[in-house]
């Protein structure tokens, strides 16, 4: 079921009661559920995405405000698998572009996720995006793997 435009906002704005955070869930839920569950049939795969998410900060799906239009892919052998990247690249990495991990240009019209990452064991919360695009054949041009 689609999210309501007021639920939408509300989850992009900062702050974080209750109302905010029940409209995160729902913007997340709705937006992985269409464009990662309906076309791959993998409830697993949108609950460890789910579980990503640090829901008192806020969740916009796009592709309007537009994406950053270079994004860097999670390092290889992360848990969530292709179409989901960062802003930048991990703090303390000596190369532009860590192991594993490559440069996309991303589309002003995409579909996309955005959110913060949970703070895990020191490491402070990070931007991340999911870009369905990105993770099919069908991308059409929305997220294109930059030639290195």
């Amino acid at each position: 079921m689609p999210v309501a435009a007021d639920d939408a906002r509300l989850a992009a704005s900062p702050g974080s009661d209750s109302k905010r955070l029940q409209a995160r869930e729902a913007v997340a839920r709705e937006f992985l559920r269409v464009n990662l569950y309906e076309l791959e049939g993998d409830w697993d795969a949108v609950r460890r995405a789910l579980q990503c998410i640090d829901l008192n900060e806020p969740v916009i799906a796009g592709p309007r405000p537009p994406c950053p239009s270079r994004l860097l892919t999670l390092p290889a052998g992360n848990a969530l698998g292709a179409g989901f990247f960062a802003l930048h690249p991990p703090e303390g990495a000596g190369a532009p572009t860590p192991r594993g991990q490559e440069w996309w240009t991303i589309a002003a019209t995409a579909p996309y996720l955005r959110w913060s990452s949970a703070p895990i064991g020191g490491r402070p919360a990070e931007e991340r995006f999911f870009v369905p695009a990105a993770r099919t054949s069908k991308g059409g041009g929305l997220a294109t793997r930059e030639r290195g």
